[in-house]
């Protein structure tokens, strides 16, 4: 995520104030986990490398309960929120049809409630960088690099 619980927030923007934003997101159809970050290019490097350490640290269960607690919260509350608009109802039963699940946002949090760190750790097992882009002016000396 990119809120301010998420553990690349606190790294990479409030702990050591190299980007303005960073995200992480998953689509899950695609098998991508995608990572965007709103920084100055002097800082490209190091947060590329900030968020291949992190990923390697989720891997290796290197996380506290506190942090998977409060990442469930976050997840458990934005499903709990869906039935607080029509038209996120309705993406969210259009992504399930597309999922070939016939499951309401109950149950959905139930799910995420109770997984546990090994869950997680499993999670990011054989995530890899495959991609970095980089988009600045023309004249960057840095390129798109991949693996």
């Amino acid at each position: 995520g990119g809120g301010p619980h998420a553990r690349l927030f606190k790294e990479v923007r409030e702990r050591r104030s190299l980007a303005y934003s960073v995200h992480a997101e998953i689509d899950h159809r695609k098998g991508l986990m995608l990572v965007s970050a709103g920084l100055d290019e002097a800082a490209a490097a190091t947060v590329e490398g900030l968020v291949q350490r992190e990923i390697a640290a989720l891997s290796a269960g290197a996380f506290s309960s506190d942090e998977l607690a409060t990442a469930k919260a976050g997840i458990v509350s934005s499903l709990h929120a869906i039935d607080d608009s029509v038209a996120a109802r309705m993406s969210f039963t259009f992504e399930r049809l597309l999922d070939g699940l016939d499951r309401e946002p109950r149950e959905h949090a139930a799910v995420y409630a109770a997984t546990t760190a090994d869950a997680v750790a499993r999670s990011v097992t054989g995530l890899w960088l495959d991609h970095v882009y980089l988009l600045a002016p023309a004249s960057s000396a840095r390129t798109a690099t991949a693996p």
